[in-house]
């Protein structure tokens, strides 16, 4: 488990494994401790490795073969189709991500499912909390990436290729919680169906989280199952959704502009 305070030398810039694996580390000690601030040393060493992956002219082809297979093998698994495009080392940093959160969130998933009915929501928000601190992290450390590749993937209107943190969202959606979201969901009605102070927490923070829905009032409407559900998913989901409605709102502009060509 990497640790953040123990962080390996800053590799050769032309080592290109060694800095894979750098990152990797740095990247595994933010999820595995988010809450841990990294030493103004490591953060710049991380940002140095990012630099050094994503200005480089020409990939490694065994590198990114490995990247490749991997993503390909650990996407099958969460059920996700993520869009290889081929930019030097940007993709392969932005794989290799996806390759790491879809392990990681085997493991988050496995825990979840050995607990209790009673226990398993607090856990659930527990496991959320802690990702989605890591998740904004992350986004920061690798924001040269939406900035530079990501972003133009976006405005090209390629599928499957997210922002970094709406990443992070999209590997929870398929990795835990299209795993668990029932049981969740049974777990929250147990919760908040008894009358003490964790029923009045539980509550709380489904209110909470109901709130960052835009539609509000159509929430009311639903039945409490699917008003639990939704609630629980607002924080990941509703991101992800505005990324599907611009790709296709960019669609449609490309296909309106071409209608106007051929008029």
């Amino acid at each position: 488990m990497a640790d953040v305070l123990n962080m390996p030398k800053l590799p050769d810039e032309n080592d290109t494994e060694g800095l894979q694996a750098y990152l990797r580390n740095g990247i595994s000690a933010i999820h595995n401790n988010p809450e841990i601030p990294l030493p103004m040393d490591v953060y710049m060493n991380l940002y140095t490795v990012v630099w050094r992956l994503i200005t480089r002219e020409e990939g490694d082809k065994n590198v990114r073969s490995k990247c490749m297979k991997t993503f390909s093998c650990l996407s099958k698994f969460c059920g996700s189709i993520f869009t290889v495009v081929t930019v030097p080392y940007a993709d392969v940093v932005y794989q290799d991500l996806a390759n790491f959160l879809a392990d990681y969130l085997q493991t988050v998933v496995k825990r979840l499912q050995s607990q209790e009915d009673g226990l398993l929501l607090d856990d659930y928000l527990s496991e959320w909390d802690r990702y989605v601190a890591a998740a904004n992290r992350i986004n920061h450390l690798l924001n040269l990436i939406n900035r530079h590749w990501i972003n133009r993937c976006i405005d090209e209107g390629k599928q499957g290729i997210y922002l970094i943190r709406t990443l992070h969202f999209v590997q929870w959606r398929y990795c835990v919680w299209d795993k668990i979201s029932v049981a969740v969901v049974d777990s929250a009605q147990l919760v908040t169906g008894k009358d003490d102070g964790k029923a009045a927490k539980a509550h709380d923070i489904l209110e909470r989280f109901a709130s960052l829905r835009i539609d509000y009032s159509a929430l009311n409407k639903d039945d409490t199952r699917t008003r639990i559900r939704k609630s629980l998913e607002a924080p990941f989901l509703p991101e992800i959704e505005a990324h599907e409605r611009n790709l296709e709102d960019i669609a449609a502009a490309r296909q309106s502009r071409g209608h106007h060509l051929d008029g």
